[in-house]
């Protein structure tokens, strides 16, 4: 009985307040466009988000930063500082924006928030990696490269066709007691010095038809290594799909035979 009452005070409540104009009624077509919007909002944040991702894997892989860390300390500051940090924290801008607008759905509600945004970090991620296997960004650079890319034109040459000098990505040609020789998938010829502090690791063997990575010094335009190493194997694991040969530097998932 004391159930029914508080049932009707509370609908009497809520019916004064409608009269007084302090609530507003809304009908069934209003709850549904704002559904709508909610949706295409957060699949249009979700795709930025997963191309921008994308792109950042791109950039570093074309560039060369992807193989840095490899050299130890001095390949880590090389990539740290070929990084592109202002893209990645857009990613994350758009992924606490994403979260915002998945709070208003039914199935967040009993979620903790911090669930949600590692889940909706997970998805990016894996997505990312996706799209980064296909040949989107290639397509998109040589669009860069004709002039026919407006909005994302400049991104593409500042980030992915602009590495760091101090990274050589190609195939050996040669390889003497001073000297080894590459050829880049653009097919220049570079000869690069070797001494006793260029770091080669151990047990390594340098066969003509490898493709390294070289970190170089530069003295009076004459190149000299102070790291040198093999990327064969991380070249085969990303099962590349084709190569592109534009003005900058090759695309890091590049066949082997097609050196």
């Amino acid at each position: 009985m004391q159930q029914d009452n508080d049932k009707n005070s509370v609908r009497a409540q809520v019916l004064d307040q409608i009269k007084d104009g302090s609530v507003k009624m809304r009908s069934r077509a209003y709850f549904v466009l704002r559904t709508v919007l909610y949706i295409l909002g957060a699949v249009l944040v979700l795709l930025l988000a997963i191309f921008l991702e994308s792109f950042i894997l791109f950039s570093v892989q074309r560039t060369g930063a992807w193989f840095m860390p490899g050299f130890g300390f001095s390949g880590w500051g090389i990539f740290l500082t070929s990084f592109p940090w202002v893209l990645l924290l857009l990613v994350l801008l758009f992924v606490f924006i994403l979260e915002a607008l998945v709070a208003h759905f039914h199935f967040s509600y009993s979620k903790p928030v911090v669930y949600t945004i590692l889940s909706l970090v997970g998805i990016v991620v894996a997505a990312g990696f996706f799209l980064r296997a296909s040949s989107l960004h290639n397509f998109l650079l040589d669009k860069s490269y004709e002039g026919n890319l407006p909005l994302a034109g400049p991104m593409y040459q500042h980030y992915a066709a602009e590495g760091d000098e101090r990274i050589l990505i190609g195939e050996l040609q040669a390889v003497t007691e001073n000297e080894v020789t590459i050829r880049t998938v653009e097919g220049e010829i570079l000869q690069v010095r070797i001494d006793e502090q260029t770091r080669m690791g151990r047990g390594v063997e340098y066969l003509e038809g490898t493709v390294v990575a070289i970190i170089v010094d530069y003295d009076n335009e004459q190149m000299t290594a102070l790291g040198i190493r093999p990327v064969n194997r991380q070249f085969d694991s990303f099962s590349p799909r084709n190569l592109h040969r534009g003005p900058g530097m090759m695309h890091l998932f590049t066949p082997l035979n097609n050196f």
